[in-house]
């Protein structure tokens, strides 16, 4: 029998060290296992307990007479797998949350470590009501936000500054939620229509999306990457926000296209399949494995138009100068509109990297300013949702280059996002229902 709090454990163990999440970690665990419950169980636990970090060791700190940096780590991390399946998870049995945990306890370190685990564990299960309402009745500020929503102070108080403290608390709450996963229709091979009826056909619950034309939200996901219509490449995951990017950018048939950072493939397959494979598109990454993905997704879509090379954006190819009539520049970024998909995201980051990487983006972008023809477009997108990356990174860009323009989106756009004439948009989580994300289009006019 699977003792998923035991898998639970090693997984936390093995990742908390660094807080590096990979999904291939927490996969290597799960090979084994048949039980889908199981599985979900394994999956929701341990990105339950990221998620929800802080509350969640405020609330060991307030019932433990030791301090949490002071617990053995197993202990700690037995704690939170207790802590997080009695108070968010009503359809676990509490008897069989402590009892594990204290047999996990016992079993890696001592008696005495596991009455500690069992006394704190029953008081907190004794409680639960109480400490819901308590955290309930904390009055609003950046402080409290961060600690109810489990993220770091700087970024809560960075999101209340720039949106308010009503709009921040639906977003921290928005990247705490599921996503749904989101696939592409391959238009060279299918309609989004017919996809979906095949889809269907197979038991999958599915509807359109909101935004993209080409985009399917799948309700039942399990087993779907063994279909037949994923080996024959007939859609890809990608999510919404990202499908927008090829449709803003709206690109012609036979044009050259850069794309500079374009693994793990989703945009260049999209603009291979809206233009029907008819384009020269050059798709780029530093890294030599992450080009291989690339070319993966390249073979089982069954695309001829893409090219991949190794090359580093901040380099300058002096061959490409004032030749692209097309310039994609998916930037490296902080990722925080991932959360989602990604809670690991928002402790990794710092203060320090995130200027790093708004310095590394301008001088991406500087690069791409050189290959861009006149009356070419420059299309700049990340999916993040801090300013100092998104709007305000192209804000900087025009004032130094004067020969770019913002240019409207299509005017299907117009009734979809209240930015569309201006030529950006910053998807929210909580609004649009997508990553968060945000999308440029510029055109060199000199």
């Amino acid at each position: 029998m699977t003792n998923t709090r035991e898998i639970i454990l090693n997984i936390l163990n093995e990742s908390f060290d660094n807080f590096n999440f990979q999904k291939n970690t927490i996969e290597n665990y799960l090979i084994n296992i048949e039980n889908q419950n199981d599985n979900r169980l394994i999956k929701e636990t341990v990105y339950g307990i990221v998620k929800n970090l802080t509350l969640i060791d405020d609330i060991i700190d307030s019932y433990s007479k030791i301090k949490i940096k002071k617990l053995h780590k197993i202990v700690l991390n037995c704690l939170r797998i207790g802590v997080y399946q009695i108070i968010y998870l009503d359809r676990v049995p509490s008897y069989a949350i402590i009892n594990d945990c204290v047999n996990l306890v016992k079993k890696y370190t001592h008696v005495g470590n596991a009455k500690f685990v069992n006394a704190i564990l029953r008081n907190i299960n004794s409680d639960k009501e109480n400490i819901k309402e308590s955290y309930s009745k904390l009055n609003l500020n950046y402080n409290t936000l961060a600690l109810l929503y489990s993220f770091p102070e700087y970024i809560v108080k960075k999101w209340a500054d720039d949106y308010g403290i009503e709009f921040t608390q639906y977003l921290l709450d928005s990247l705490n939620s599921k996503p749904k996963l989101n696939i592409r229709a391959n238009t060279l091979k299918t309609t989004r229509d017919n996809l979906k009826g095949l889809l269907m056909k197979r038991g999958y619950d599915l509807e359109e999306t909101k935004y993209s034309s080409v985009g399917l939200v799948v309700h039942n996901p399990d087993n779907l990457f063994k279909t037949l219509e994923f080996i024959n490449g007939y859609f890809t995951v990608q999510d919404e926000s990202s499908m927008l990017v090829t449709e803003i950018a709206g690109p012609k048939e036979k044009t050259l296209i850069l794309d500079m950072c374009a693994a793990p493939g989703g945009k260049s397959t999209h603009i291979a399949e809206y233009l029907r494979d008819n384009a020269t598109i050059i798709a780029r990454d530093k890294s030599s494995n992450k080009v291989q993905l690339i070319k993966q997704n390249i073979e089982r879509l069954n695309l001829k138009s893409i090219r991949t090379e190794i090359f580093d954006a901040t380099k300058l190819d002096n061959e490409l100068i004032n030749k692209v009539d097309y310039c994609f520049v998916d930037a490296p970024c902080s990722g925080l509109g991932l959360i989602r998909r990604k809670p690991d995201i928002k402790w990794n980051r710092t203060i320090e990297n995130i200027k790093e990487l708004i310095e590394l983006q301008s001088e991406i972008l500087d690069v791409a300013s050189k290959y861009v023809k006149i009356d070419g477009e420059l299309i700049y997108s990340t999916c993040t949702i801090n300013d100092d990356e998104n709007i305000a990174q192209i804000k900087n860009f025009l004032i130094n280059h004067p020969n770019y323009i913002l240019v409207e989106f299509d005017n299907r756009f117009y009734e979809l996002f209240n930015t569309a004439k201006d030529g950006y948009v910053q998807l929210f989580p909580n609004v649009h229902g997508t990553d968060g994300f945000f999308i440029a289009k510029l055109k060199r006019v000199v």
